[in-house]
């Protein structure tokens, strides 16, 4: 396998170092580079964007400086990223085409946008996804604290537009949970690229991908060998 580049765009609220273990499990060939949003992480002295577009301006910025122009690349975008992934492909934002798009746990972006919630909804709808500790789902401080990045990121992807009539012409995988966007809620995406789509369901919540490093990893690794052989 030739060595080929793999971009990952973190969920809302999510950090680089969140998928460590999914890297650890790919192949040696891809180089798997996790992208830190502003306010976070390594760049938690930068101060957050709250604008969409300056907000992925700076996701393609720091995707290219990492570019290494000689390789081909993929992009993996899990719930927010998923967006990012599309609209970085079918705007062409980039250098040249990613050779394969991956969705994680997001409902076609063409029929489901993020709505709007007052405060008491969408904490109920944090505690949803699953993905907290108890110990802070039940300290209402704590639980506020915790999720502030998740709050800043959710008014963020909520200012997206989904413009008809631009395709990605690559082909994608979306990887997905019933109990957290059922089928009928992704199968969308296949009408967003001119490439051949596949799906994969998972068990668990809206992270199901904390339970299924393994198998995401092999899905990758198989998918793009297939690319680059």
């Amino acid at each position: 396998m030739k060595r080929i580049q793999l971009f990952i765009l973190p969920y809302a609220g999510g950090r680089a170092d969140s998928f460590k273990p999914l890297m650890e499990q790919l192949d040696d060939d891809i180089e798997a580079i996790p992208i830190e949003y502003a306010g976070r992480g390594q760049r938690a002295q930068e101060g957050y964007i709250d604008d969409y577009q300056k907000f992925l301006e700076d996701v393609v910025s720091n995707i290219a400086i990492r570019r290494d122009t000689n390789l081909p690349y993929a992009l993996f975008g899990y719930s927010m990223g998923a967006a990012f992934v599309y609209e970085i492909a079918s705007q062409q934002l980039l250098d040249q085409l990613p050779t394969h798009l991956f969705y994680g746990a997001r409902a076609c972006i063409a029929d489901y946008p993020v709505k709007d919630m007052t405060n008491e909804e969408f904490m109920e709808h944090a505690k949803m996804l699953g993905g907290f500790d108890e110990r802070i789902i039940s300290n209402p401080r704590y639980f506020k604290l915790f999720t502030h990045p998740l709050v800043d990121d959710f008014s963020i992807a909520k200012q997206f537009r989904y413009i008809p009539g631009k395709s990605p012409v690559c082909d994608a995988t979306v990887l997905y949970s019933d109990e957290d966007t059922p089928y009928e809620d992704v199968k969308g995406w296949a009408k967003l690229t001119k490439g051949t789509t596949t799906f994969y369901c998972f068990l668990g919540n809206h992270f199901f991908i904390r339970e299924h490093y393994c198998e995401v990893a092999h899905i990758i690794n198989q998918k793009l060998k297939e690319k680059v052989t």
